[in-house]
C-alpha cells in the first residue's frame, strides 16, 4: 500500500512539475519517503516492546513478567525464589560478529547479507531513479504468509529479473503499446519487492539465528543495507547518465545474485525456533 501510494505521489509530482523543475523530482522522491518512515518510527516507539526473552536475558526478571503481563495477556508474576541474573552488557565487539559466521550459523548469514544487500540496491536503484524512468518513458509516448519467506522472495526476484530485463529490452519506447509496456514492468517490479523480498528480508536476518545473537544479527544486516542503499542513491544517476536505458542491465543483476544466493540453499526461517535448535545443539556438544 504504501509502496503504491508513493508511486502515485511521483506520478502526480511528475505531471505537477513545470519542465524546468523536473530536476527536483529525485529531491521529493526521497524526501518523503521519510513521511512513512518517520510515522513508524513514533508508533514503533510508543507501542511496541521488547521480546520477554530478550528483557529477562538482558534488563531483568520484572520487565520481562511486565512486557507478557501487557503485551501478550500473560498473568506472569516473578516468583520470589527466582534467581537473579545480572544483565548482559550491551557492549558488542568482533566476537560477537564473528558468531554470525560459525558453520551452523554461516550459509544463513551469506544468504540474508546477499539478499538484503542486493535487493535495497536494486530498489533503491529504481526507487530513487522512479522520476527519471518515468520522464524517459512518458516523454516518448503519446500524450500473512502460507507461501512461506523463501518462495515469495524467490518469486519476487524472479518478477523483478523478468522486469528488468523488459525494460532493458524495450529502451526509449517510440510506440505507445511499448510505453504500456514499460509501465507494467516498472509496476510488476514494485509489486514484486512489496510482496517478495521487501516484506521478508527482515526474516531472513533475525529468524535465522537464537535471541542472544539476533540483535547482532539484525545489525550486521542493517549496516550492509546502508551500504546498499548509499550505493544505489550514489551510482544510478551516474549509470543513467552515462548508460541511458542500458542501466537495466546493471540494476537485472542484483535480482540475478539474490536468485543465485537463494537456490544452494533453501532455508524457510518462518515457522523455525532458532532458540530451541540452538538449545539442542548445545546439549549436544555438551554431550560429547
Amino acid at each position: 500500500m504504501v509502496t503504491g501510494g508513493c508511486y502515485l505521489v511521483i506520478m502526480a509530482l511528475y505531471f505537477a512539475l513545470p519542465d524546468e523543475r523536473q530536476c527536483l523530482l529525485w529531491r521529493l522522491t526521497v524526501g518523503f519517503g521519510a513521511v512513512p518512515a518517520l510515522m513508524i518510527l513514533l508508533v514503533r516507539n510508543k507501542y511496541m516492546n521488547e521480546s520477554p526473552f530478550w528483557a529477562a536475558n538482558h534488563e531483568d526478571l520484572e520487565r520481562a513478567a511486565k512486557i507478557l503481563r501487557n503485551s501478550y495477556a500473560v498473568n506472569a508474576v516473578v516468583a520470589p525464589d527466582a534467581e537473579v541474573i545480572e544483565p548482559k552488557s550491551e557492549r558488542r565487539g568482533l566476537r560477537d560478529f564473528a558468531q554470525l559466521f560459525q558453520r551452523r550459523y554461516r550459509a544463513r548469514t551469506f544468504q540474508a547479507l546477499a539478499i538484503g544487500l542486493t535487493q535495497t540496491f536494486g530498489y533503491n536503484a529504481v526507487a530513487y531513479g522512479l522520476p527519471i524512468i518515468i520522464a524517459s518513458i512518458l516523454a516518448q509516448g503519446a500524450e500473512h504468509d502460507q507461501a512461506g519467506a523463501w518462495k515469495m522472495t524467490f518469486a519476487g526476484f524472479a518478477v523483478q529479473l523478468t522486469s528488468l530485463v523488459m525494460l532493458a529490452l524495450i529502451g526509449k519506447p517510440s510506440a505507445t503499446a511499448y510505453v504500456l509496456f514499460a509501465i507494467f514492468a516498472l509496476g510488476a517490479f514494485m509489486f514484486a519487492q512489496a510482496s517478495g523480498p521487501g516484506a521478508h528480508f527482515m526474516s531472513f536476518a533475525s529468524l535465522s539465528y537464537p535471541t542472544t545473537m539476533r540483535g547482532t544479527g539484525i545489525g550486521f544486516n542493517q549496516g550492509t543495507l546502508r551500504v546498499g542503499s548509499t550505493l544505489a542513491l550514489f551510482f544510478f544517476p551516474v549509470l543513467s547518465a552515462s548508460l541511458g536505458s542500458g542501466v537495466f542491465w546493471v540494476i537485472a543483476l542484483a535480482p540475478l545474485m539474490d536468485l543465485v544466493a537463494l537456490l544452494p540453499k533453501r532455508w524457510e526461517p518462518v515457522g523455525y525456533d532458532a532458540d530451541a535448535v540452538e538449545e539442542t545443539w548445545q546439549r549436544e556438544a555438551a554431550a560429547r
